[in-house]
């Protein structure tokens, strides 16, 4: 079945947030949107539109090199459904 991009940003940032992670608190992913991109299978754009939709919600923050996660409950419900 095909699964939208929002979907899979979300779920495979899920997944490297429990890479990262260290304890119950907001995770850094050291991900540029453009390697987000390449790892789901979209356009950088596409990417972008989907997680400032994460930002506006307080879901994730984004910076320079890489994705803050600080909802992972939010952002696994998301990826999976």
């Amino acid at each position: 079945m095909y699964v939208g991009v929002g979907r899979r940003v979300y779920a495979r940032l899920f997944e490297f947030a429990e890479v990262y992670t260290h304890d119950a608190g907001p995770v850094t992913v050291p991900l540029t949107q453009s390697q987000l991109a390449d790892l789901v299978g979209g356009s950088r754009p596409t990417v972008n539109q989907a997680l400032q939709r994460l930002a506006e919600q307080g879901v994730v923050e984004l910076g320079r090199g890489g994705v803050t996660v600080r909802d992972r409950t939010s952002l696994r419900r998301r990826g999976h459904g």
